[in-house]
Parts: structure tokens; sequence; C-alpha cells
């Protein structure tokens, strides 16, 4: 076959009435379209965008709009190493709910010439009331992974806020560049945080999210007041200090703050005093120096 493959003309995946999972990953193929599929029975939803599969916004929120019974989405934006001359995705006119999804995996970058849906794009037009873990990667192109992520948290934050949701669980992953003042903001729209998960290289970008302020923030309890698990893995450039302060503080909380329950600390940095502080106390309190 010569030339993209358009994958909106694959229809026989309307006629598949048993399908509740469907899972598209592209490779070397050029692709083109949307696919055709029964979204409206779909429940497990996995779409790589990959660099040589293009299509219009319109046809990816008409899609979603039809996922009335999603339960999870993982989907991962074009990683374009050229510069996208084509038609941009364009915005749905209106938000798109997905009523029952409570897990979102989502990876992407910043807008730019060489940047496919945009984190910030993807977050302005969706609304997701039952959102329980959400999990957010960024992605690497050369120095272009050391643009920040300030817009896509800002639009973070309007998504969290629109939704009103119980979100229980936040992840983000490397590459992900954003000043920890913006994080916090996100932080305070979500009271029903349970586990936060922030992995951060120090060499990712221009913004370390995990700094002496952001660990202050979280210390009294006021935010994050149900944080039960805080995973940090060689992230940030905080004093050790500042962290263990945060530790006891909250294995002791004052009333209506729930006890830090576990916390995992992985960096570069080299053995210090505060490790024996922080596995003091408890057994899932543990320091990893790599």
């Amino acid at each position: 076959m010569h030339g993209p493959i358009a994958v909106n003309n694959l229809s026989f995946l309307e006629r598949a009435p048993l399908l509740r999972e469907f899972k598209i990953t592209t490779s070397t193929t050029a692709l083109t379209g949307f696919p055709r599929a029964p979204w409206h029975q779909l429940v497990d939803i996995h779409i790589d965008v990959g660099e040589k599969w293009t299509f219009l916004g319109s046809e990816l929120w008409r899609a979603l709009a039809q996922c009335v019974k999603l339960e999870l989405l993982h989907l991962k934006t074009a990683n374009h190493h050229r510069i996208l001359t084509g038609p941009q995705p364009t915005s749905s006119p209106h938000r798109v709910t997905l009523p029952r999804l409570r897990e979102f995996h989502v990876s992407g970058r910043e807008p730019a010439l060489f940047t496919w849906l945009a984190l910030s794009h993807i977050f302005d037009n969706l609304h997701l009331p039952r959102l329980e873990k959400l999990d957010i990667g960024g992605r690497s192109t050369g120095r272009l992974w050391e643009r920040t992520y300030l817009q896509s948290f800002l639009s973070l934050d309007n998504l969290l806020n629109a939704s009103a949701c119980s979100l229980t669980t936040l992840s983000l992953d490397e590459y992900i560049s954003v000043p920890s003042l913006v994080v916090l903001q996100c932080l305070s729209s979500v009271p029903t945080l349970h586990k936060l998960r922030i992995q951060q290289s120090r060499d990712c970008g221009r913004d370390l999210i995990v700094d002496d302020d952001f660990l202050e923030a979280l210390t009294p309890g006021t935010l994050c007041p149900e944080l039960r698990v805080l995973i940090l893995v060689d992230s940030g450039a905080y004093q050790e200090d500042t962290l263990v302060g945060l530790l006891r503080t909250r294995c002791n909380p004052p009333p209506g703050v729930a006890r830090l329950q576990e916390a995992s600390i992985s960096s570069h940095r080299p053995k210090s005093h505060a490790d024996e502080q922080i596995r003091s106390l408890g057994s899932l309190f543990t320091v990893h120096r790599t």
C-alpha cells in the first residue's frame, strides 16, 4: 500500500458489539484520520499519536464525546521531530464530558512548532467529574524538553476546578518542568488527594517543582489534608531539613488532617543525616540514594 493509510475508512470495528477495549499505537506507517469504533460501549482506550499520524482535532473530540462508559484512558500525543505545517487540532465548542472516567494517563508537550495536540489543549477540552487517578508525563525531543509546562498546568487547574472531581492520586513524571507555585495552585483544587508522586530530574528544565516553598506549603496540612503517600524521585532543589520537617509534621498532624502513612525518597544526593531521621518515622518511610 502506497501513501498514508486513512484509518477512518476502516469501518469493521463498528460491527464489534462485544468490544470493550481499544488500543491504537502508531509506528513507521503514515496514518490520516481518526478510527471509527463503537465508542459508546468502550471502557478502556489507549491511543498513542505517533509522529506520522495526523487527524483533525474535531475527530478526536467527536469520538470522545460518545464515550459515556469509558473508565480508563491512556492518551500519548505526538512527539514530532519535524516542523508541523498541516492543520492543527481545533478546540471542541464545549468541554467533552467523560462521565465515568476514573483513570487518565496522558503524555504530551507544550505548544511548539513541533507539537501536535498539546497537553494544555487536551486539558482545555475535557470535563472529568469522576476522575480519581491522574498520571501526567512530558515528552522529550532534544532541547525542546526544557520548555516550561506553565500553560498546561494553568489549563489543568481550570480542568480540576470545572470538574470538581474527587482526585485521589496524582503522578507527575520526568520531563515536566513547571513552577512550584502553579502545581500548588492545582493541588489546592483537589483536597481529596491521597497519593502524590513527583519524578523530576534536576536537569529536566528551568523549573523544578519540589523546592522549599513547595514542601513548606504542604507541611501544615491545610493543603492536601488527606495526603497519605508521598513519593519523590530524583526530585527538586530543596533543603533536606525542610523535607524532614514536612514528614515529621504530617506523621503527627493536627486535628482534621490525615496521618502520612508512607514516603519514598529517591535521589542522586549523597547520604546525609536526614536518611535515618526519615527511616525512623516508620517501616514505610524509605530513602534511596542512587
